[in-house]
């Protein structure tokens, strides 16, 4: 508690010198006090002096003015952030109790590696008053701050209180990560000039926006997306891809997803597998083999064959190899689909007495690779009946 202690004295006539000490005395309680001269009456007039006292001793007369103490407190007064993630921040928030009986006003409080947020303190705190502000923490680095600083208000009659915190923090490195689903492709067995297309989903199950870097899937090519050059936090998006096989082979790539932070890079390793076939291209020929039997030299004979798709792919480019036979009308054009079929004539003209033995041999192409069927053939060729002198003979 803080006294000042001010004396006055005088004698008994009529009390005229008290008096005039009295206000010699509060007059220079003002210019000392100020602020205590508007709260403060004082007068030595109302100190009560017995009229049959013949002296009063100077001692005997005292005037005591108490100031108002000055107290507060600060709660909480230690204050760990702990792990901040660079480019956020991390509020906390203290309460300040007038916990005197003077009025408070507001001094300094330099923090030191943190800063204040919103408030409401003013200027001023009265009496058993409380206000808050709020302590912000935002790392540029990766690094730890500890501080100890000081709050101070001061009060009527050169009184100053403070109360000391203590502040902890640390910048780490932001959780920055995303998922990709399947984290392996496998396109399977894919027909040799076929394509197939498979779906990647990103997610970004990290606490930060993360930017597109690089993605370069060897083998598969990347097709319609939804993904922009920015992931927001809990958002996905979609990547397509295509292979298409060429040859038969296998295929294993190892690709790398990337993106980034301000302050990171975070990727993902894929797998991607895929195998190129030869098409199941197939055809079969009804029926496999033609005997013509006996054809007589100069004439011919026809057979028909049925040529049908009972492969995987459509057959093009009909090719027709043939000895000892020709061929006749078609109903094959340039393509055969699947599961379609078309019919060849196929005509014995032996030329000469005799066993004749031949073959037909028809392909198609996938663009690829070949399929085919051959045919054996069979006939004789015999000479013509002679009619002379009304018989008939060879």
């Amino acid at each position: 508690m803080a006294l000042l202690q001010v004396s006055a004295h005088g004698h008994r006539e009529g009390g005229d010198q008290m008096s005039s000490q009295g206000t010699a005395l509060t007059a220079r309680v003002s210019r000392i006090f100020p602020a205590l001269a508007a709260a403060l009456v004082f007068s030595l007039a109302s100190v009560a002096v017995p009229a049959s006292a013949a002296a009063i001793d100077p001692t005997s007369i005292g005037t005591e003015i108490v100031l108002l103490p000055a107290a507060m407190s600060v709660s909480p007064t230690s204050i760990n952030f702990g792990d901040v993630a660079l480019g956020t921040t991390a509020t906390r928030t203290i309460t300040i109790t007038n916990t005197g009986k003077a009025t408070l006003f507001f001094a300094s409080f330099p923090l030191g590696g943190f800063s204040l947020g919103a408030t409401t303190c003013t200027a001023s705190l009265g009496a058993d008053q409380s206000c808050t502000r709020d302590i912000v923490y935002q790392g540029y680095q990766v690094s730890s701050t500890e501080s100890y600083p000081y709050i101070t208000y001061t009060a009527v009659g050169n009184q100053t209180v403070t109360e000391q915190l203590h502040l902890k923090a640390a910048s780490v490195l932001p959780n920055a990560k995303f998922t990709v689903s399947p984290a392996t492709v496998d396109f399977g067995t894919v027909v040799v000039g076929t394509t197939v297309t498979r779906t990647l989903t990103m997610t970004n199950t990290g606490e930060v926006p993360l930017t597109f870097v690089s993605f370069s899937p060897g083998g598969v090519s990347q097709d319609a997306t939804t993904c922009t050059a920015t992931l927001g936090v809990n958002q996905s998006c979609t990547r397509d891809l295509s292979f298409k096989a060429i040859q038969e082979a296998t295929l294993t790539s190892y690709p790398v997803m990337t993106y980034k932070t301000p302050y990171q890079y975070v990727s993902k390793n894929l797998t991607i597998t895929a195998r190129g076939v030869w098409a199941d291209a197939e055809i079969t020929v009804t029926p496999t083999s033609i005997d013509f039997g006996n054809v007589t030299v100069g004439s011919s004979a026809t057979n028909t064959v049925t040529i049908k798709n009972t492969g995987a792919v459509t057959l093009m480019s009909p090719q027709v190899y043939m000895s000892g036979v020709t061929l006749g009308g078609t109903t094959c054009g340039g393509a055969l689909a699947v599961g379609q079929s078309c019919t060849r004539a196929i005509i014995f003209s032996p030329s000469q007495v005799g066993a004749v033995t031949g073959s037909v041999s028809i392909s198609y192409t996938t663009g690829y690779q070949l399929t085919g069927e051959n045919l054996t053939i069979t006939g004789r060729g015999v000479a013509p009946l002679i009619k002379t002198g009304g018989f008939l003979g060879l």
